[in-house]
């Protein structure tokens, strides 16, 4: 017995969660499903028959009718992906709250549809929102960038953490071994810190740490690095600068910080920190170990001078 088909078989193009236009030769509409009337808010009655470019003029700067016309001639599929063109049809994103996209992103096909001689006498298209899958990927980026960044910062300080300062570090020395420039580094340390925690608690510690991040993050260039190196040590990079100019710059920090009290509660915390620098100009073999180890010695003979105050080779 031959199949029933008694219904309507454009039922089919109407529950299908996706846009299906068919433009004849002439670019005129002659298919408009319930997706399309949905998302333009246009009737199948208002737009059959009519040249889909007195409904949508802003097709020609995004190249869908040079597409079609394409499709006509050589009966080939052509494609507009999402990530090259975004969208095709102006449809806003009205079901999405939280989007940065003004309208609904889609990926669009064009298909050929032949006659009975095989030629191609209408183009099918074909319009699917990809709108979930975009926020599904940028959801995704936005994770794995603060995922990134957590793996880079310390927690307390939001300062770069270590492994970010030794990463940096390295690719300052490789620049430096290829154009000749210096860099300098300083390892800055808070003076009497324990202290601080034994006589005020470690939440004020915690204060103490943060603050003196923020200060020293404010006196430094943008293209400077400064980090927590550990514990109560913050570590600084200073790209294309000299030991003399980093020495002052670095001196400049402990000023600040000797300048500025914490505050903490309803009291006023003085702090200082020793610094200890060291500079590629004085290394014959560029390391990060060397270097660091470098600016330590020199931290601890800033301790040894009484503290407060930052030491380097030209001391």
């Amino acid at each position: 017995m031959p199949a029933n088909t008694s219904f309507d078989q454009t039922q089919i193009f109407d529950i299908l969660n996706q846009g299906i236009v068919v433009l004849d030769r002439e670019l005129c509409i002659v298919f408009w499903n319930a997706w399309m009337e949905e998302h333009s808010r246009l009737t199948r009655a208002e737009v059959f028959g009519r040249p889909i470019r007195d409904f949508f003029p802003e097709l020609d700067s995004k190249a869908f009718f040079w597409k079609v016309n394409s499709v006509f001639k050589l009966g080939h599929f052509s494609f507009f992906a999402q990530n090259v063109h975004s969208y095709i049809f102006p449809f806003k994103s009205e079901k999405y709250l939280d989007t940065n996209h003004d309208y609904m992103q889609q990926s669009v096909s064009l298909a050929p549809l032949r006659d009975d001689q095989g030629r191609v006498s209408h183009v099918c298209v074909q319009v699917a929102d990809e709108t979930d899958t975009v926020l599904a990927r940028e959801r995704m980026e936005e994770a794995r960038c603060q995922l990134e960044e957590m793996t880079r910062l310390d927690p307390l300080t939001g300062l770069a953490n270590r492994r970010h300062l030794m990463e940096s570090l390295s690719r300052e020395l490789s620049r430096c071994g290829r154009s000749g420039s210096q860099v300098t580094v300083a390892i800055l340390d808070l003076d009497h810190f324990k202290v601080v925690n034994d006589t005020y608690g470690h939440l004020c510690g915690d204060q103490v740490l943060i603050h003196t991040a923020k200060r020293l993050e404010s006196m430094l260039r943008q293209y400077d690095l400064v980090g927590r190196y550990g514990g109560e040590e913050f570590c600084v990079i200073l790209p294309e600068t000299s030991l003399k100019s980093g020495f002052e710059i670095v001196e400049r920090l402990r000023k600040a910080v000797a300048a500025t009290p914490v505050p903490y509660e309803d009291l006023e915390i003085p702090l200082t920190v020793s610094a200890g620098c060291a500079c590629t100009e004085d290394m014959e073999c560029l390391s990060t170990d060397a270097l660091l180890l470098s600016a330590d010695q020199y931290l601890y003979k800033a301790k040894d001078a009484g503290r407060d105050c930052v030491q380097c080779s030209l001391s």
